[in-house]
């Protein structure tokens, strides 16, 4: 009975250790929005130190001189939607916002390389089309 109780213990804790210490897609939140407000008022630096991949800060660079309202909408009501790691220690993070009209996948997907303490953008996909900026917003498409 005791040996049942052991293993049974053991068992609990080696899944709590070995789920409970991953980081959440939750935890990525902040370089992603770091990452977009970066983008927005174009702050090359900020990028290169976010960004791991040259395509990562070019996109941003792109979408900030480009197409700044898509940086705003998902900066506005920012939020994430979930994510899967994959091999070599990648995470794809999806991010949603409001005033996206109904895509096949996320309005943002970001992928990072490393743990969410020191992680770092690789790639970016960002492919959903904007609707009109959400009202209320106060800002212009």
């Amino acid at each position: 009975m005791l040996l049942g109780g052991l293993v049974v213990s053991a068992g609990a804790w080696a899944l709590l250790t070995m789920y409970g210490s991953r980081p959440s897609h939750a935890d990525f939140v902040p370089p992603a929005r770091a990452f977009l407000a970066a983008a927005l008022s174009g702050d090359s630096s900020q990028l290169a130190q976010l960004a791991l991949a040259p395509a990562a800060v070019r996109w941003a660079r792109d979408a900030g001189k480009h197409n700044p309202a898509l940086l705003r909408a998902l900066l506005d009501h920012f939020h994430a939607d979930g994510a899967m790691r994959s091999g070599g220690g990648r995470l794809a993070a999806s991010f949603g916002a409001q005033g996206f009209r109904r895509c096949s996948r996320a309005p943002l997907t970001l992928i990072f390389a490393g743990d969410s303490a020191s992680a770092r953008i690789e790639d970016v996909v960002a492919d959903c089309p904007l609707d009109a900026v959400p009202s209320g917003s106060g800002r212009q498409p």
